[in-house]
């Protein structure tokens, strides 16, 4: 058990605006995802709760909105990522971590989103070592940079 071992960690969301398109769709997966963590914040030795945004890989399941981030501009969808984030920090008084790409950081979302903590993933050649530092959109920094994926040895 982390806690136990005093780890911090943190509950993560992974984003479905396939499910949820709209402004009250995104506040209503708010709700949702506060209402499963609430609890593990009493103890007040968590991170703050991470938000996963990037586009569904399994659309197959929903294949009226399976494109729903692609159609939206970068103001829509960042009007979006803000209504769900902004009632995430209403809710449970902690504004979530935004997880991305450097992709996602540089072509998806705009500058409204950089007061949230960024952790961001950059994968190099996945042999363990740090590579370069990634470029993080409008924002000046990142918080967490995940730079492998897998396993690391």
């Amino acid at each position: 058990n982390a806690l136990s071992a005093n780890f911090k960690v943190a509950p993560y969301h992974f984003i479905r605006p396939d499910y949820n398109p709209t402004i009250e769709g995104a506040k209503e997966e708010a709700i949702y995802f506060v209402k499963k963590i609430k609890s593990y914040y009493l103890n007040n030795k968590m991170l703050p709760p991470v938000i996963d945004v990037e586009k569904p890989s399994y659309q197959k399941e929903n294949p009226n909105n399976r494109n729903q981030i692609d159609r939206w501009s970068r103001a829509e969808f960042t009007d979006w990522l803000l209504a769900l984030s902004n009632k995430v920090e209403e809710l449970l008084g902690i504004k979530p971590i935004l997880y991305m790409s450097e992709s996602f950081a540089q072509n998806r979302v705009d500058s409204r989103v950089t007061t949230n903590m960024l952790w961001v993933a950059k994968y190099g050649i996945n042999n363990g070592e740090i590579g370069d530092s990634p470029s993080v959109g409008d924002w000046s920094k990142y918080d967490f940079w995940q730079y492998k994926d897998g396993k690391f040895r």
